[in-house]
């Protein structure tokens, strides 16, 4: 039982985990970055500290799937992914 219980928890962390994060690059989803961004502001407020947000624009993306297609367009965003 304590065996079943333990899977059972481990399957809802990934299950969890999955929701907060885009599928094909693994990075947060908006939930996740507005839970994240206001958390750190907190923090930074809290100890007087600063923050950064990095924002990445991938205003080329359509024009890449246009001309090479939507499996290309996938390639380009996780090779974003794996560089951030």
């Amino acid at each position: 039982l304590r065996a079943a219980l333990a899977e059972a928890q481990a399957r809802l962390g990934e299950q969890e985990a999955a929701v907060d994060r885009d599928p094909l690059t693994g990075l947060a989803n908006a939930r996740r970055f507005e839970a994240d961004v206001e958390r750190t502001v907190a923090q930074a407020s809290r100890h007087h500290t600063t923050a950064a947000v990095l924002i990445v624009d991938m205003a080329e993306l359509p024009r890449i799937i246009d001309q090479h297609g939507q499996v290309a367009g996938d390639a380009a965003l996780i090779h974003i992914a794996r560089l951030l």
